[in-house]
């Protein structure tokens, strides 16, 4: 196993500026405006020409809702009933802390510091890992992309092995594809879920009469992009490309899983096996891109039209 050690002191810093100087957001005015940042209820926006993201501190500082030109492209659930909504962040291996997730890191309410035009919400240390989650969140002004940095903060007395894990959930219909990587699909304790693979892409298609029971995939990627084509609208998730031997061990860096319900599909990538001694951090980037698809590009599987405009919106080559 190889892993790989990245320590961070900043991040410390600025988890300890959140903790000890952020006020909830039930304590601002709640109609603070500081660049395309607005404070509705509870709940903080983003706005940029079509493009609207929902910040829910309550609920994990998750991403709650992404729209563009009005169209929802994360699940709508009811919130009032079930936790499986919206964009969570989680560690690997999932193993290390079973089912559920950790309320303090999943579903309970995150600080809330507004700087500049960017958002830095931190948790509390969960008391069973020592773990702390900060995110921050942020529009690039010039391409509208939500900049997303997450950090994970070990204030156990132990050594940890882990990885950043993003899981966004979206409605059950669309594609997924990503670049196929250098590993053998698992699905671990799920069933196989059906993909193909043309050439140097893997593409899954959601497919109602194919799901009998909880499906996963998971592999290594390439090129380090995730993405998910629903209703003509494209979310590109930017990341690094993980090697294939810091892939945490029987997970994957590309992830994709459906319920046996049809009520949800999963798109998930993880970071590089990360070693983390007490009081070290990890920091972990990752960018959305949201388009709508052009003339002459469709949402079909082995569409190559698809694939290059992709890589054309990330400057990326195969």
């Amino acid at each position: 196993m190889l892993i790989k050690k990245i320590t961070f002191p900043f991040t410390a810093a600025i988890a300890s500026l959140c903790l000890l100087s952020c006020a909830s957001h039930h304590e601002s005015s709640g109609h603070e405006t500081a660049g395309v940042i607005q404070a509705e209820d509870a709940s903080y926006y983003f706005r940029q020409g079509p493009l609207s993201v929902e910040i829910v501190p309550d609920a994990g500082g998750r991403i709650g809702a992404v729209q563009y030109r009005g169209q929802d492209v994360l699940l709508a659930d009811d919130r009032t009933v079930s936790f499986f909504w919206g964009n969570v962040f989680w560690t690997s291996p999932q193993r290390d802390w079973g089912w559920p997730p950790d309320p303090v890191l999943d579903s309970e309410p995150y600080t809330v510091l507004q700087q500049d035009d960017a958002l830095i919400l931190t948790s509390a240390v969960a008391p069973g890992t020592g773990y702390q989650f900060v995110k921050r969140y942020a529009l690039d002004a010039d391409t509208s992309a939500l900049i997303i940095d997450y950090q994970i903060h070990n204030h156990s007395d132990e050594t940890r092995t882990l990885a950043a894990w993003e899981i966004t959930r979206v409605p059950p219909s669309g594609i997924a594809l990503f670049p196929t990587g250098e590993t053998e699909f698992i699905s671990g304790q799920f069933s196989p879920m059906h993909t193909v693979t043309i050439g140097d892409i893997t593409w899954y298609e959601y497919d109602h009469e194919r799901i009998e029971s909880d499906q996963k995939m998971m592999t290594d990627g390439a090129e380090g992009w995730l993405a998910y084509v629903n209703d003509g609208i494209a979310l590109i998730k930017e990341f690094d490309d993980v090697p294939a031997a810091l892939n945490v061990p029987g997970e994957g860096e590309i992830e994709i899983y459906t319920n046996a319900a049809k009520t949800y599909l999963e798109i998930e990538q993880q970071g590089p096996l990360t070693e983390l001694a007490p009081g070290e951090s990890l920091s972990w980037h990752v960018r959305w891109h949201l388009r709508a698809l052009p003339e002459g590009v469709a949402a079909q599987v082995g569409d190559q039209a698809l694939v290059d405009w992709i890589r054309n919106q990330l400057g990326a080559t195969p």
